[in-house]
C-alpha cells in the first residue's frame, strides 16, 4: 500500500516524481518476489504480466511517464531476469517481448503498454460527445477546469432542452416527466464536478419557472412549493435542481469519505475546498440543511422567529418522520393562505 499523502500538494497537484518512484519500487518488489519462487519459463512470465506489470499500468494516463522512464523500467526487468538466471546476457531482447505463439517468451513491453493505453484513452475522450468531457478537454493551460465557462454551457444546454419540450404538444404530468428525464440530467451529470453555488442553482430553478410561465404552463401566482411536491402528495412533481445538487454532492461525499482506497483517502485529506465536495472540510448534513432552509422560508413568510416547540421537533429532525414533517409544513402553509385572505 502506498503512502499517497505526500503525493498531492496543497493546491491539488499530483507529485509525479514521487509517484513514479513509488510505483517503480513496488514493481521491482513484486518482480523480485516472483523471481524468488520456483516459477520458471512461461509460468514466470505470465506471473510477471498478471501481478507485477498491472502495478504500473494502473498509473498510465494519470502519472506522467516519459519515454526514458519507461525504457528504464524495461531495462530494470531484464536486469532482474538476468540476475536470477532467467535471461542470458546475450539473448535476443526482441524475442523476450514477442508473443509465445510467434516463438517469443511473451513478456509485456512496459513502454508499448503505456503508449497504447494513453493513445486509447485519448481517442476515447476526444471522440466522446458528452458536454462535460468536451469542456474538460478544453481546460485551462494550468490544468484547472474553467467552472464559469462550464456552468454557462450547461445552463444554455438545459435551457435549450426545456424550450424544445415546451414547444411540443406535451402538457401536465407528461411535460414535467419529460423535463425531469431529459432536461434535468444535463445538469445533474455535472453535480460534484462543477462548482455550483446556491445562487446559481436558485437561478436555474427560476429559469425553469420563467420558461413554464412564458409558455403558459405555470400561472404567475401559483404555488412554487406545490410545483416541486411529488404528484402523490398533490404537487406537480418537478425536480428541484438545488435539492438535486445538494443531495447528489452529499451522496458522493459520503461514498468517497467511506472509501478505504489510499489514493482517494489522500486526496480527500487535501481537498480544502478545491472541489465542490470539499472532502477535507466538515459540512452540515444535506438532508438537515434542506430541512432547515425550508423552515427558514416558512418562518420568513409567517413572520415568526421560531416554530412552536412540537412542530420544531418534527421538522428540524432531519431524516425523522417525513410524513409528519410534511404534514406540519402543510398546516403552516394553510395558515399562511388563511392570513393572506
Amino acid at each position: 500500500m502506498y503512502s499517497m499523502e505526500q503525493n498531492v500538494s496543497k493546491d491539488g497537484r499530483i507529485n509525479h516524481t514521487q509517484l513514479k518512484k513509488e510505483f517503480q519500487e513496488k514493481y521491482k518488489s513484486r518482480v523480485t518476489k516472483l523471481l524468488n519462487t520456483l516459477l520458471s519459463g512461461g509460468n514466470l512470465i505470465k506471473a510477471i504480466n498478471s501481478w507485477a506489470v498491472p502495478v504500473l499500468t494502473y498509473s498510465f494516463g494519470i502519472v506522467k511517464w516519459s519515454v526514458t522512464d519507461l525504457d528504464e523500467l524495461d531495462r530494470l526487468t531484464r536486469r532482474l531476469l538476468t540476475k536470477f538466471r532467467h535471461l542470458h546476457t546475450n539473448s535476443s531482447v526482441i524475442r523476450l517481448y514477442l508473443p509465445r505463439r510467434r516463438g517469443g517468451r511473451g513478456l509485456l513491453n512496459i513502454k508499448n503498454q503505456c503508449l497504447n493505453q494513453e493513445a486509447s484513452l485519448r481517442r476515447r475522450l476526444l471522440t466522446n460527445r458528452d458536454p462535460l468531457i468536451t469542456a474538460v478537454a478544453r481546460e485551462d493551460a494550468d490544468g484547472r477546469i474553467n467552472h464559469t465557462q462550464l456552468k454557462k454551457e450547461f445552463q444554455e444546454k438545459y435551457k435549450s432542452r426545456v424550450t424544445k419540450l415546451l414547444n411540443t404538444l406535451l402538457s401536465g404530468g407528461n411535460l414535467i416527466k419529460a423535463i425531469n428525464s431529459w432536461a434535468v440530467p444535463v445538469l445533474t451529470y455535472s453535480f460534484g464536478i462543477v462548482k455550483w453555488s446556491v445562487t446559481d442553482l436558485d437561478e436555474l430553478d427560476r429559469l425553469t419557472r420563467r420558461l413554464l410561465t412564458k409558455f403558459r404552463q405555470l400561472h404567475t401566482n401559483s404555488s412554487v412549493i406545490r410545483l416541486y411536491l411529488p404528484r402523490r402528495r398533490g404537487g406537480r412533481g418537478l425536480l428541484n435542481i438545488k435539492n438535486q445538487c445538494l443531495n447528489q454532492e452529499a451522496s458522493l461525499r459520503r461514498k468517497l469519505l467511506t472509501n478505504r482506497d489510499p489514493l482517494i483517502t489522500a486526496i480527500a485529506r487535501e481537498d480544502a475546498g478545491y472541489t465542490p465536495l470539499s472532502l477535507g472540510c466538515e459540512l452540515i448534513p444535506v438532508d438537515k440543511a434542506i430541512v432547515l432552509q425550508t423552515c427558514h422560508i416558512v418562518r420568513k413568510v409567517l413572520g415568526q422567529d421560531e416554530f412552536p416547540p412540537p412542530r420544531l421537533s418534527l421538522i428540524s429532525a432531519g431524516g425523522g418522520d417525513e410524513i409528519s414533517s410534511h404534514h406540519c409544513l402543510q398546516q403552516e402553509w394553510v395558515n399562511v393562505s388563511q392570513r393572506l385572505r
